[in-house]
């Protein structure tokens, strides 16, 4: 599974392959951080783990998860807009997880002023924090997780 070229444009604002594979990086947040009531550090050894429970996935639950991805890309750049998870100087990774985790699971009930609500998201001061220092850590993750289903989605969970 790959970004295609238009929304690896899009979504983290490079059209052409990064030789370091990061945007497959990005991918594996994803997929990995949708579900973190499992999440614990260090990220590396999450993700690591996160791969090795999926190396025998079955092609019906990778053509789901390909569905979820392309659906998630498309709604996040038609409801925020180009390269939305560029706050300060480029592309802000734990922004990325966190919404684009968050926003799969509502692709069916994306309220009318999302756009509006992001906004306001990206203002937030603890979601700002939680993006910029000591963003891997549990406590730091599940508060800007919580920051997003508060203030995107109006979820408030225990």
């Amino acid at each position: 599974m790959r970004l295609t070229n238009v929304n690896r444009g899009k979504i983290i604002g490079r059209k052409k392959r990064d030789p370091q594979r990061r945007d497959i990086e990005l991918i594996v947040y994803f997929f990995a951080m949708r579900d973190i009531s499992n999440y614990e550090k260090p990220m590396k050894n999450y993700l690591s783990k996160y791969m090795y429970n999926r190396r025998n996935i079955t092609n019906k639950d990778l053509d789901d998860d390909r569905k979820i991805f392309y659906q998630t890309c498309d709604n996040v750049v038609n409801h925020l807009g180009e390269k939305p998870f560029h706050l300060r100087t480029g592309l802000n990774p734990p922004a990325l997880d966190s919404v684009m985790a968050i926003f799969s699971h509502y692709l069916d009930n994306i309220p009318d002023d999302i756009h509006k609500r992001y906004e306001i998201l990206k203002k937030d001061k603890e979601f700002d924090e939680t993006t910029r220092r000591g963003t891997n850590d549990k406590q730091a993750v599940n508060r800007r997780f919580q920051r997003v289903r508060v203030i995107l989605f109006n979820e408030i969970s225990s």
